[in-house]
């Protein structure tokens, strides 16, 4: 075999290889919750259900990552989480979770991210609110 050929053999098995170790150790299904939640100028209220796991911990992020505001369940039975417009409620051993926003009386769009944790993996959740 040549060395142009054993090199590009090589390079395919490398690229196959970084391909499938990538997509492997990760789970990007958000565990059954979306990925956007949208709510309309005069805001409400939204729950939904996960596929059987339930948060151990919630946070309130901007979009440059700041965190604004975080629960944890710990030994309690429910949490609650609130900032600004939204506040977001779940029970312990629930994959319920409510989403509620105040009405939106500014003249611009709002949009806040959700981190929601499992324990090692994580749901990551865009909440957007036009105005």
């Amino acid at each position: 075999m040549t060395n142009r050929v054993r090199n590009i053999v090589l390079g395919i098995f490398f690229v196959m290889f970084c391909a499938l170790s990538l997509t492997s150790c990760q789970t990007w299904d958000n565990h059954g919750f979306p990925s956007t939640v949208s709510f309309g100028p005069e805001g409400g209220r939204q729950t939904f259900k996960g596929d059987g796991e339930w948060f151990i911990g919630l946070t309130i992020q901007n979009s440059s990552g700041d965190t604004y505001a975080w629960a944890s369940l710990c030994d309690a039975d429910s949490m609650s989480v609130t900032y600004d417009w939204l506040t977001i409620k779940s029970k312990n051993h629930s994959s319920e979770v409510e989403f509620i926003a105040t009405p939106n009386t500014g003249k611009k769009n709002r949009t806040l991210h959700v981190h929601g944790s499992f324990g090692n993996d994580y749901a990551l959740i865009k909440v957007k609110q036009k105005h």
